[in-house]
């Protein structure tokens, strides 16, 4: 997928000859799947309909605010049946989405030298006999990584746990920022892929949760946590970066910052994101195919 960010504050966006216009620079509509746009710009009703109807969505981003515009019309129905179909075997998919996250998140602190240990978590995984047992187990899992995942941060930048809604330090608050973006991505992607991104495996849909695009976090959850190390350990955040009320957020002149960073970032999963949005898609239809026979 081809994904173009427009940053440039007031750009003018047109439509001419089969072709994006971003101010003077032209990209042919048939290289475009989504259009981001992280600033103000002057884009008209009559364009983000042309845009749509070429199959394009658009997300909007404005700080911690996010927006997806998508077309109307209906695309890869016979998938979404798919989707609906493959909740009949929901745990075999799950099982695979928690294996995954544990066996790729013991590897990314193997690179720091820390062993989890993580084979009674992977063979519990696999003996689980319903959702609510292996989303236990995930849990557990998740602690034991954050209290070793916290130990590559300095000590003055986080509590030693995970802690949301809202984070109480830097690390966390930089932790759930960049899960909220790359959340925001991957629902875009699995849209424009034809998926319903209400229907998931593991994590269950409550009002306006995107829970398929939960369910394919869990297997960049790791690459995301190795990016917030980096970032201060390369001293590219820092406390002053930070601001206290009922919980501690990035300031936007930091979010202003970070966004080259991260658009970066994301550049460089993106061939990682086809391969994983095209494996899900396989094991949804062979679930499908086995229960068939």
């Amino acid at each position: 997928m081809n994904i173009i960010y427009v940053d440039k504050p007031e750009a003018t966006i047109d439509i001419c000859n089969g072709t994006l216009k971003i101010d003077d620079r032209k990209i042919p509509l048939l290289l475009i799947d989504t259009v981001v746009f992280n600033t103000n710009a002057n884009l008209a009703i009559k364009t983000i309909l042309k845009l749509t109807n070429e199959g394009i969505s658009i997300a909007l981003c404005r700080s911690e605010q996010y927006a997806i515009i998508h077309g109307a019309k209906a695309k890869n129905s016979e998938l979404k049946a798919a989707q609906y179909e493959a909740l009949n075997n929901a745990l075999f998919i799950a099982k695979y989405l928690v294996t995954e996250k544990i066996i790729r998140h013991s590897n990314s602190l193997r690179r720091y030298a820390i062993d989890l240990k993580a084979q009674r978590a992977i063979k519990d995984a696999d003996l689980a006999e319903s959702i609510e047992a292996l989303r236990g187990i995930e849990g557990a899992f998740a602690r034991q990584y954050f209290c070793e995942y916290f130990t590559l941060i300095d000590r003055g930048l986080h509590n030693g746990a995970r802690v949301k809604r809202p984070p109480t330090d830097p690390a966390n608050a930089t932790l759930s920022y960049l899960y909220s973006l790359f959340y925001n991505l991957l629902s875009i992607r699995l849209l424009t892929n034809g998926f319903e991104l209400g229907i998931a495996y593991l994590h269950a849909p409550f009002r306006a949760h995107n829970a398929l695009a939960s369910d394919l976090m869990e297997l960049f959850r790791h690459t995301i946590n190795e990016k917030v190390v980096a970032l201060f350990a390369d001293k590219i955040l820092n406390k002053e970066d930070f601001a206290k009320k009922e919980g501690v957020y990035l300031r936007s002149d930091a979010r202003k910052r970070l966004y080259p960073i991260i658009k970066d970032f994301w550049l460089t999963l993106e061939s990682q994101i086809a391969i994983e949005i095209a494996r899900l898609r396989k094991i949804i239809c062979d679930t499908n195919r086995e229960r068939s026979f």
